[in-house]
């Protein structure tokens, strides 16, 4: 199972995801309540977001890969 990198945590809606392979994944960001406020984007060993104009608070990122899932808070 890759590792997984999620940097800054907390941040301010600017952050990097990283992966220790190169296997092509999927990225949904989602509020507390479920709702989505990043969609779907492919990932696959590193990549870095812009989402200025999220409100504070926690937000969970989902990824996918196969019948791999995780979640980082």
């Amino acid at each position: 199972e890759a590792s997984v990198w999620l940097y800054p945590n907390p941040n301010n809606g600017t952050f990097t995801i990283a992966f220790s392979d190169n296997a092509e994944k999927e990225i949904v960001v989602t509020d507390t309540k479920g709702a989505m406020v990043m969609s779907r984007e492919t990932v696959q060993s590193e990549k870095h977001f812009m989402l200025p104009n999220l409100s504070e608070g926690i937000y969970f990122l989902h990824i996918r890969k196969g019948e791999m899932f995780q979640t980082l808070r």
